[in-house]
């Protein structure tokens, strides 16, 4: 008996991506990138009609920042955003569409085997726009997404949260702080399955906007004790481009 095609499961990421798959074992199991990491990340660099994406497209920050793409997930299902650069202009779904390209061609490379069919997570708190530029990534980057499904759903079950056998429902809070977004759930776990009930969130809070917050507190205490007056706008070291506006990312030996 032929064995079942596999469905792959990719979390796209605010700041970081990965991608997984059921093994023999039954187990998920996270396929590692062409680099050996377990997650990527969420980063295109644009050299010239060359995109790298990953980790080189990080360190490229510091040199290209203009260059540079990142928290691209914030701004998808937004029409009015495009990541412009050498006179292109990429919206949202292209740009996660080669992160979604680098994550499958390297599990391809680790397994030796073409993944094709895909389920994709989002965001609980995304609605039917967001969630269609999410599948609009996938497909221009040539897969089959089956399914896009919310995060914490997805966290539900990857922590055994299975099904309850159980005659009475259970009820979870599954909350998801990343890098650049994060929301809270409520789901009920009955004999049918995992259900969201309810969800709220901020898709403009992370990890990153504490780091943020600190690199302001550092230039603050910078300028109070040597009586120079740094200021994030004054360089473009201090930015690289995410939601269409520059965002601070204070990189400067202080």
């Amino acid at each position: 008996m032929p064995k079942p095609k596999k469905i792959f499961g990719i979390d796209l990421g605010t700041t970081y991506s990965c991608v997984a798959f059921i093994n023999d074992y039954g187990q998920a199991e996270i396929i590692p990138n062409t680099e050996g990491d377990r997650t990527t990340p969420s980063i295109v660099w644009f050299d010239g009609k060359r995109a790298v994406v990953g980790q080189q497209a990080k360190e490229m920050t510091n040199v290209r920042p203009e260059a540079v793409c990142s928290f691209v997930k914030r701004s998808m299902g937004n029409d009015d955003y495009t990541f412009d650069v050498d006179d292109v202009a990429y919206t949202p779904e292209h740009v996660s569409s080669l992160i979604l390209k680098k994550l499958v061609q390297d599990a391809a490379a680790y397994l030796g085997e073409p993944i094709t069919d895909v389920v994709i997570t989002c965001p609980a708190y995304f609605f039917v726009k967001e969630r269609e530029a999410t599948k609009r990534a996938g497909e221009i980057a040539g897969l089959n997404v089956l399914q896009i499904i919310n995060e914490p759903t997805a966290a539900a079950f990857a922590y055994g949260i299975k099904p309850n056998e159980e005659t009475n429902d259970r009820f979870a809070l599954v909350y998801d702080l990343g890098g650049g977004t994060f929301d809270t759930t409520i789901v009920r776990i009955s004999q049918n399955g995992i259900d969201v009930l309810c969800t709220d969130g901020d898709h403009q809070l992370g990890g990153k906007d504490w780091d943020d917050c600190l690199v302001q507190h550092i230039i603050k205490c910078f300028n109070e004790e040597t009586g120079q007056h740094i200021n994030s706008g004054d360089d473009p070291e201090f930015y690289f481009p995410t939601n269409g506006s520059k965002t601070l990312a204070f990189r400067r030996n202080l």
